[in-house]
């Protein structure tokens, strides 16, 4: 009975001040609404420019590596070229030789273009990382 007692007066007690309460209260939410806003927008921002990034990394592995397949596409028309028109063996043989590294380098080629699909494949799981650390 004396709980209840001193739970009703407690009550009584904090009545006129419950406005104050109340207001400090909503004040407190504000503030927490107001920082959890800004955190997002500044993770919104983070992410706008890992995506600008990975964009701009995507754009220039694969304009190299278009620079790189058409060069080698240009050597392998050349060399063909002269095989048709060289009638001399050992022109034949170095030709054969020379198209056999141009294979290479287009196997060479295939990796790095692997390796970045790779990593394209990998930048939506590195932006969930990003979002997660805020």
């Amino acid at each position: 009975m004396a709980a209840t007692t001193q739970t009703s007066g407690l009550i009584i007690d904090l009545a006129p001040h419950l406005k104050d309460i109340l207001v400090w209260l909503g004040l407190a939410a504000v503030t927490v609404y107001t920082m959890l806003s800004k955190r997002s927008q500044v993770n919104k921002e983070k992410i706008k420019t890992l995506e600008g990034e990975s964009h701009e990394w995507q754009a220039d592995h694969e304009s190299e590596a278009n620079e790189k397949f058409n060069a080698l596409n240009i050597r392998v028309n050349e060399l063909e070229i002269k095989m048709e028109y060289s009638p001399n063996h050992k022109d034949m043989e170095r030709i054969s030789d020379k198209i056999s590294s141009l294979e290479r380098g287009f196997s060479e080629l295939r990796g790095e273009l692997q390796g970045v699909g790779n990593a394209i494949d990998k930048l939506p799981i590195k932006i969930a990382m990003a979002q997660k650390q805020g």
